[in-house]
């Protein structure tokens, strides 16, 4: 990420209202983007580890193709994150990763 971007998304989280039209918010725009395609990735790249409910993955196994593939540690954590959020999986002991309900389409 640039620090444009970053900063871009520092200011948004501190401002009241901001234009959606800002070239700030287009720059955020563009991660989105950056997002939902390592959120596919990340999801295939489960499904390809036979990822299912109660199952447990070694974050290694996923992580490294996903580098392999040019995505970064912060862009893959953050869609782990917003998958943890929404109670598909849990971190676990051990650098693991548990799932706890089927993937997203």
């Amino acid at each position: 990420m640039t620090v444009e971007v970053l900063q871009a998304a520092a200011m948004i989280a501190s401002a009241r209202h901001f234009n959606r039209d800002t070239p700030t918010t287009v720059a955020l725009i563009g991660c989105m983007s950056r997002f939902a395609e390592t959120e596919t990735a990340v999801v295939a790249r489960l499904r390809a580890l036979k990822a299912a409910p109660k199952v447990s993955i070694n974050l290694s196994d996923l992580g490294a193709p996903m580098h392999a593939a040019g995505f970064s540690q912060h862009e893959i954590k953050a869609v782990l994150d917003a998958l943890e959020q929404d109670k598909i999986l849990s971190y676990g002991p051990g650098n693991r990763l548990l799932i706890l309900k089927n993937l997203p389409d």
